[in-house]
């Protein structure tokens, strides 16, 4: 039998390092601190805005606590559009680019990406990465995509452009950051 105290030690240095993990996820870089400050002073999409082919790219900034980030771009059904993506935003203490994570993510413990995997289905976009952008048109939920495994585009209906970062509805609170996406009409 081992004594009291031995299991009092091993109880004191689980606290402990679960209280430095804690502490590590919650600690915020002056990088993301500017990121937070870059979404939140942002002024509302401004005008609508229509593409000409072979006009300048619009950049419009994505950011990863909105459910919705409206872009102010009109896209038309049938046109062809170019968008990419650039940047890092977080999903909690977890970097990611616009091409988002798998849940098997190895900066995840396995029990974490067991609950990642549990959760797929819940994503506001199933089938694209945790943390993809994902653009569609008007909110509607037909029309998403996943922006890097569709570079060029073409809308099945008119409307406004929009984006998010593919979470659970639920979690938007603990995202930062964001990503910087490139629209171009071709043709």
């Amino acid at each position: 039998m081992e004594p009291m105290g031995g299991a009092r030690m091993r109880i004191g240095r689980t606290v402990r390092v679960a209280a430095v993990v804690l502490a590590a996820c919650l600690v915020i870089s002056p990088a993301v601190a500017a990121d937070v400050a870059e979404c939140e002073n942002r002024p509302p999409a401004g005008p609508l805005r229509t593409l000409a082919p072979g006009s300048a790219p619009v950049k419009v900034i994505v950011c990863a606590q909105q459910k919705w980030n409206d872009a102010a771009i009109a896209v038309e059904s049938g046109q062809v559009y170019r968008l990419s993506a650039s940047g890092e935003w977080y999903d909690a203490a977890i970097p990611s680019g616009p091409d988002g994570y798998p849940s098997e993510n190895p900066r995840l413990a396995r029990w974490q990406q067991v609950l990642f995997q549990l959760a797929e289905p819940s994503r506001r976009a199933p089938d694209a990465n945790w943390f993809a952008l994902v653009c569609g048109v008007s909110e509607t939920e037909t029309s998403w995509f996943a922006v890097t495994r569709t570079p060029e585009w073409t809308p099945s209906m008119n409307g406004t452009l929009g984006c998010f970062a593919n979470d659970l509805t639920v979690k938007y609170s603990n995202n930062r950051g964001f990503v910087t996406l490139t629209v171009e009409r071709l043709r």
